[in-house]
């Protein structure tokens, strides 16, 4: 005998019998000991619980039936008995269904991003095994997308009804963009629901498009090197520092903008891949006139 269907994570039995060729039940010729295991045959799942017994004469007896077995993965199953010098009959199948649903996970994130870039997440009412499942939601249910871990800021529709009058257990959201660099993950604010985390991607540059100071030059005595030399640095259009695009060789000068003196030292670098790699300081930069 098999459940003609089970909810995931509750407990079932399984009772099989050794039979003769035409289906009824016989312990003619059974051996006093015969080990029987079974097993799933087809199913995405697991079976756990004691699955193995003695059904010859001296123990079952021609019949088991199992203690508590349990299957916490969704989907149809039939079961299969293993035993030897007898043929094994598959069970009829059974349905596993989900259980009550009890959080809010994430079933689709940006393995990885380039900041800027577009992106989506599809969010999932799941039971306590993780199977997708709309029981026992309302109606409605309000949930938000959050940055959860992560330097920067989430843009875009965030806040969406997955219950069953809206979403129905799930969410795809519109157009998402992170413009900071830097590893994220996303957590989901709901009530009455516990929350799962995203797992963690990366955010990357978009390609090199302008050059910024990241350090001003400071501590200037005419006739002396600045104290803090420049340093120069490749950047996307978000103020990441970025190399992607950038060329092998790329050379830059810098040059006084306003003021009336001179610039002595090095002034021109080579701020490429092959050099300097998105990044140069200054040396032995300095001015010799005031102002």
């Amino acid at each position: 005998s098999t459940s003609a269907g089970v909810t995931a994570g509750n407990l079932f039995t399984l009772k099989y019998v050794t039979q003769d060729a035409y289906g009824n039940p016989s312990t003619v010729g059974l051996p006093v000991s015969l080990p029987v295991t079974v097993g799933i045959a087809t199913g995405s799942g697991s079976l756990t619980g004691v699955t193995s017994y003695d059904i010859g004469t001296g123990s079952g007896n021609g019949t088991v039936t199992t203690g508590n077995l349990q299957i916490n993965e969704t989907g149809t199953y039939t079961f299969i008995v293993v035993v030897s010098g007898l043929t094994t009959v598959p069970s009829p199948s059974f349905v596993v269904t989900a259980g009550v649903a009890t959080k809010v996970g994430f079933t689709s994130t940006p393995g990885g991003a380039t900041a800027g870039n577009l992106f989506t997440l599809t969010l999932v009412t799941q039971d306590a095994y993780g199977n997708p499942s709309t029981v026992g939601l309302p109606v409605s249910l309000p949930v938000t997308a959050e940055i959860a871990t992560g330097p920067g800021s989430l843009t875009g529709v965030t806040s969406y009804d997955i219950g069953t009058g809206s979403g129905n257990g799930t969410i795809t959201t519109g157009s998402l963009q992170i413009n900071e660099t830097g590893t994220y993950t996303f957590i989901i604010v709901v009530s009455g629901l516990t929350t799962v985390p995203s797992p963690s991607f990366t955010v990357s540059p978009a390609v090199a498009s302008r050059l910024v100071f990241k350090t001003q030059p400071n501590g200037a005595t005419t006739g002396s090197p600045f104290e803090t030399q420049p340093v120069v640095q490749v950047q996307d259009t978000y103020g990441n520092p970025s190399t992607a695009g950038l060329p092998v060789s790329l050379l830059v000068t810098i040059a006084i903008d306003t003021g009336t003196g001179t610039l002595q030292g090095l002034n021109s670098y080579d701020i490429g891949t092959g050099s300097g790699n998105g990044t140069i300081t200054g040396s032995g930069l300095r001015i010799d006139q005031t102002g």
